[in-house]
């Protein structure tokens, strides 16, 4: 639920998921296709994680628009795409973050040297997202610096679309 939040505080992700996606008509079954995909490139064996990134990279190529209504630094009318490197950046980041962060809170906390070595590994993973290098924090401690200044500028605006999609993401389909 965080990292979803965070995705989409960032105006391109919440367009591109309200236009794009069948998010809003299964929940669950969204979740769970993205989670296994992240999943299987993660964990998979390379050639499945390579297959997975195109079918992704293709999906990604027909998500396009302009944007709804205004956010931050962003004005309605702008152009969006999927496969903005900053954008598909700050998705994978907030999986990070989040991963991160439930895991020091449910498990235990994790060294500095564990961080490292964590984002070391997940920067493989941005590169299956075709997200070019000088858009990757080189290390943990600027990956921090990185997320930590995204949380205040102007990038992150939670825009009257990503209201209505978190609303709709968050409410129970069948109330108690």
């Amino acid at each position: 639920g965080r990292a979803a939040l965070l995705q989409l505080a960032h105006p391109y992700v919440a367009q591109g998921v309200a236009h794009h996606s069948q998010v809003l008509e299964d929940v669950q079954g969204r979740f769970r296709r993205t989670l296994s995909y992240v999943y299987n490139m993660t964990f998979g064996d390379v050639d499945s994680a390579l297959k997975l990134s195109r079918r992704v990279f293709a999906l990604h190529r027909r998500v396009n628009g302009q944007l709804e209504d205004s956010a931050g630094r962003y004005v309605q009318g702008d152009t969006y795409t999927a496969l903005d490197p900053h954008a598909l950046f700050w998705v994978a980041a907030s999986l990070w973050d989040t991963s991160i962060l439930i895991f020091e809170k449910t498990i235990r906390p994790l060294s500095r040297l564990e961080k490292q070595r964590y984002y070391r590994e997940t920067k493989v993973f941005a590169r299956l997202f075709a997200i070019p290098e000088e858009v990757i924090p080189p290390d943990w401690d600027a990956f921090r610096r990185y997320f930590d200044r995204m949380l205040v500028s102007s990038t992150i605006a939670v825009s009257d679309t990503a209201r209505t999609m978190a609303n709709a993401v968050f409410t129970a389909p069948r109330p108690a």
